[in-house]
Formats: C-alpha cells, structure tokens, sequence
C-alpha cells in the first residue's frame, strides 16, 4: 500500500525536477553564457566533442564580437515592387552540380592547405569585414591552383575602392556580401597587400596597380546551402576552396579545437572560406566535417587542424549557406565596358532579350561578352554596329559585326564568354551588344535593401540599356541599366598600305602611279567572315588597326570598268603574331580598262552581217570593251 505522505514528496520532487528543467533549458541558449567554463559545460551537456578557450574576441564587449560578423545575407524586399522587376533568386537551392563536364570521384578526406593552395590565416581585427577577407581567400587560393605561388591580396584596397565607398561613402566595416566584392573584382581587379597594408578601417583608395582581374564568377548554393554537401565538395575540387558563410555566436568566437557544431536555425551572419572535408570524423549528428579557415587570426583555433582553422560538422550552424567560387581571372590591362556600376543585387526585369551601346575612346579589340545570369540559362550573343530608331521608342541593330555566339550558363554568376574572332574597335564608333535569354528575367543594376545606401539616390542611369520581348524590337531600358559588359585589349597589330593605279599593268606601283581613293578594303578572318572594312582615303592609303593575333584574308572591292593587276591571287593572306604584329606594304594594284572604239561598218560588212542573220541593222550592233 502506498502511502498518501510518498506520494505528495514523490509529486513535488517530480514537479521541482520538471521546473528545474524548465529553468535549466530556458538559459541553454550559449549566448545567455558568459564565462568560459560554463560555455565549456554547455557544450558537453550537449553532446558536442569540441573545446572552447579564452582569446582575444571572447575579451570584447558582446556588441562589438557580434560586428566581426559582417556577412549580410539576402533580404526579401517588401511589397510592393516597382512593375515588371523580381529578386530573381531567393537562393533556396542555386545549382544541383557544379560545371565539371569530366566527372571527379570525390575523395573522403581533402585539405587543400596540405596541397599548398590555401595562403596563411589572417586577422580582420575588430572591423566586420570577413566578407571581403573570405573573397581575397577565395581569388588567393585559385592563383596558387594555377600558378604554384601563394599571393597575398589587399584587402585594404578592395574596401576603400569599392565603388560602395568612393561614391557611396560606404563603411565597409559595417558589413557587406560576395556581390559587392565580386563587382569590384570584374571591373576594376586586385591588388597586392604591399601596395595598400590592413589597418581595419575605411581610408582612401590607394589606386595600386592591378595584380588580376576576375572574369568567371558562380554562385554554388543558395539558403539551404548546408544541406547540400556534395555540391560543395564538387565545387572546391572543380574550383578551389570556396567562400561560404556560417551563423557565428559566442561559442564559436571562443572556439579551441575539435568538430565544431551548433545546430540553432538562426541565418548565416559571417563569412569563411571552405577549404576541405572529412567524412570520417564524428559528431552528435553523424560523421563527416568541414574544414574551414576563418580570419580572426591564429589564436583563434589555436588547437585545430591548423591555428585560425577549424572543424565544423556537416548540416550545422547553416555552413554552407551561400556558397560561391572564383572560376577563373584574366591578366590587367583590359577595358571593361559597363553601365552597372554598382553590379548585380539578383534583381531582374521580366523581358527576353537585354542590350548596351558603348562608344570607345580610342582603338581596341574585343575580346570578349560578360553577363550576370540566373541558373540553367540559354544564352545567344551577337554584336553590332548600329542601332536604328524605328519611331515610337522602338529600336532595331543591324550590321552584325561577326558571328552569334550561343552557350548555357548552368549555375548562377558571373560569365565572360570570349569571342571566337576578336573584333576590331574604333575610337568613337558606337557598338551595340545583344543578348537573347531563354531564362525569364535579364539583370539588371537595382537594390533594395535596408543596410545599402538607397538605389535612387546613387546609380547613375547611362540610357545606353535596352530590352526586348522578341529579340528584334527593342525600348530603353530606363530607368535600369542592363547586366551587360564587354572586354577589349589595346593590341598594336595593324596592316596598311595602298590602293593605287597600275598604269602599265605590271602589278609593281612605279613611280608617277597615284592612288586611288574612295576604294572599299576588306578584312576577312581565317573562316571566310567580314570582321572589318575601311576606305582608301585622298592619297589611297588605308590601315586596319587593334588587331589580335591570327590569319586574315585582305581583298579590295573592285569598281566597275576596272581590273585587279596586284596580287594576282586576288587576294592577301596575312598572319598576325608577337613578332609580326606591323603589316605594312600590302599594295592593290587596279588597272581602268579601255574602251575599244565602235567600228565604222561599210555597205560591204551590213550586206555581210545581214547576209549572215545575225543583225538587221545597226541599232542592233553592242559596243564591247577589251582588257
């Protein structure tokens, strides 16, 4: 039997056991801890096998560890949104697969410090900057991949040069994302940490000279990038070691060694670089972690795989949430045509087809067509020489400079498409650049976010931005600019000569023969394509300049009544190298044909010629010319 006194003492205890409980969960939150040895005692009540330590971010204020976290993640704008424009991405999920068209077998253990492409820890200090220190790892990794030496990138320049500071007045020390440093990469560059030193606070732009320049960018994951960790580990062997973000609190500041872990829902608010994987190391979840290398300096992780690195469990903290990786980068020396100063937010206008003029200053070639896109997206690029105003706002480009190019882009970024025959430029002739998309939105320059610098007040519209729903009619963009860019070289190649008149016919211009003027010649690539034509000017002189290395075929276009005397092939073959890069004595020689006399018929040769049927009179007689 049992009695009423056991059971009262059995229903309190149970009762203070269930508040107790209660109470101890509520102050479970580590970031409701404070000392070191309570963190420590959180994290093995937990479950967790890491260790924690007293460093040089644990000493801060709890405001000022929080700003070392400056990754700022993709907002949803609020409604309403001005008409025909979307956030094309919310990022849920970016690409199933990285670009590779070989497949890889993916390793179950890879350290890409150990391979030697991962340059040593640094320390952002007490600035928000991680964002652009994960972006100076990432473009510093992917040059020790290609050529065997581990550089050290300004970090310094990236900020005070961002067109987010100079024109924006932007602290970046307040934080900022992949977009922001990626834009500066394309357009302007990197640098050397010589040049510019970190001293972890806003200054002037130092303008040093540029180290590379980034010309293929891709976005790998999206918000539930930490699910998806065979994405990532195909990335950074297709790639590199990748930027990627991670929700940072404080336990992770405090973190010491082992297989770090915090599976809280909370967004990612710093960024790191993923350097390599482990499926075989254990955790409460399972097996398999991350290696990354953060830039808090190597006190932190002082225990690690390697100090200022850590291991953090596959699927926590939101690791892995956008990720995205530098695909390749070009030496300086570039133009880089643009009207988006400000680069790509993931904003979008819902029309097929996007177009941009741009007006050179002097001679160049072009090289090359780069866009911002979507995922899984078809693209056709072709580029002309004029655009024409039908009337009503509607606009068409005719005379196609070389051929269309046609490619997919299968993950979200950044893409420079080189063209297959470089095209030649002219100071002051205007170019037009078209891109059909099958995707449903082409980029544009627009944002809306609550820690930017508002849209309307800096972008500077250009009116050199076009769209279309057909591909064929186009309107202005306005009040947008398009995502649209385009790559030139100077290139001192050049081919010249004369046109003249070859009085004696004997293909050699000898003295006295002039030239001719007003007479078309024509440049043609080794695959039979116009990419260029000029006129002889008053003396029948002509050049073509900015031309890229290759084989040309140069023709001239006769005029009637007039014979081509040099060269007797018709036409020139011209290779163009490093050595031979200034053609110059190409001649045309043209002869005029003479006119023959119309011969006088006598009474005896009508007689004959009627006699003969073939005419009755001589009205019927034609007047033929002789070489």
């Amino acid at each position: 039997m049992i009695r009423l006194e056991s059971v009262i003492v059995l229903g309190t205890i149970a009762a203070l056991t269930l508040l107790t409980g209660t109470a101890h969960a509520m102050a479970e939150r580590p970031e409701e801890i404070e000392s070191i040895e309570s963190l420590q005692n959180w994290v093995h009540e937990q479950g967790y096998n890491y260790t924690v330590e007293e460093n040089w971010i644990t000493e801060l204020p709890p405001g000022d560890q929080d700003s070392l976290c400056g990754y700022r993640p993709p907002e949803r704008p609020e409604e309403p949104l001005p008409e025909n424009l979307t956030l094309i991405s919310e990022r849920e999920e970016v690409s199933p697969t990285a670009e590779s068209d070989t497949p890889l077998e993916v390793p179950s253990r890879y350290d890409a410090m150990a391979l030697g492409y991962v340059t040593p820890v640094r320390d952002q200090g007490g600035c928000g900057s991680c964002w652009i220190f994960a972006a100076t790892a990432d473009l510093e990794s992917t040059l020790a991949i290609r050529e065997s030496n581990l550089p050290d990138i300004s970090e310094q320049e990236l900020g005070d040069c961002s067109i987010w500071r100079t024109d924006a007045g932007y602290n970046w020390c307040n934080g900022g994302d992949e977009l922001m440093t990626t834009n500066h990469f394309t357009i302007y560059g990197a640098s050397e940490e010589s040049c510019h030193p970190y001293r972890g606070t806003p200054g002037s732009c130092s303008d040093c000279p540029i180290l590379k320049n980034v010309n293929n960018w891709r976005m790998i994951t999206g918000a539930n990038g930490e699910s998806q960790i065979e994405v990532i580990k195909r990335a950074i062997l297709d790639y590199g070691p990748v930027y990627s973000t991670i929700y940072a609190n404080n336990v992770f500041y405090a973190y010491k060694s082992g297989v770090y872990e915090d599976w809280s829902p909370e967004n990612p608010n710093h960024a790191i670089q993923i350097i390599g994987w482990d499926d075989t190391l254990s955790h409460s979840h399972g097996r398999g972690a991350w290696l990354i290398k953060n830039s808090w300096g190597r006190e932190w992780g002082s225990s690690g795989p390697y100090p200022g690195c850590a291991w953090v469990a596959y699927g926590s903290a939101n690791l892995g949430d956008y990720t995205n990786a530098i695909v390749s980068y070009s030496e300086p020396g570039e133009t880089i045509f643009h009207h988006d100063e400000y680069g790509w937010r993931e904003w979008g206008i819902t029309k097929s087809s996007g177009a941009v003029s741009f007006t050179p200053t002097k001679n160049l070639t072009l090289t090359a067509i780069d866009f911002w896109t979507e995922s899984n997206c078809n693209y056709e690029i072709s580029i002309f020489d004029k655009i024409n105003d039908e009337g009503n706002g509607t606009y068409t480009f005719t005379s196609q400079l070389g051929t269309s190019i046609n490619g997919t882009a299968n993950e979200s970024g950044y893409y420079s498409i080189p063209l297959g025959t470089p095209i030649p430029l002219r100071a002051g002739d205007e170019f037009i650049v078209q891109i059909n998309f099958s995707c449903e939105y082409i980029p544009i320059e627009y944002w809306r976010s609550s820690w930017l610098p508002d849209w309307e007040t800096h972008a500077e519209l250009s009116n050199k931005s076009y769209y279309s729903s057909d591909g064929r009619n186009f309107y202005s963009a306005k009040p947008y600019d398009i995502g649209i860019r385009a790559r030139a070289r100077e290139f001192e190649a050049s081919i010249s000569g004369m046109n003249f008149n070859d009085l004696n016919s004997n293909g050699i211009r000898d003295r006295g023969e002039p030239g001719l003027a007003g007479w078309q010649i024509v440049l043609k690539n080794s695959t039979n394509l116009t990419i260029a034509r000029t006129t002889t000017d008053e003396n029948g002189n002509y050049t073509f300049h900015s031309l890229s290395k290759g084989v040309y075929t140069l023709s001239v276009i006769l005029k009637d009544g007039w014979r081509q005397t040099c060269p007797a092939e018709g036409e020139y073959t011209i290779v163009i190298n490093e050595s031979e890069n200034n053609i110059t004595g190409i001649n045309f020689g043209n002869r005029e044909l003479p006119h023959e006399p119309v011969p006088l018929l006598t009474p005896l040769s009508i007689i004959v010629l009627i006699g003969a049927g073939m005419v009755t009179g001589v009205r019927g007689i034609k007047r033929y010319k002789t070489l």
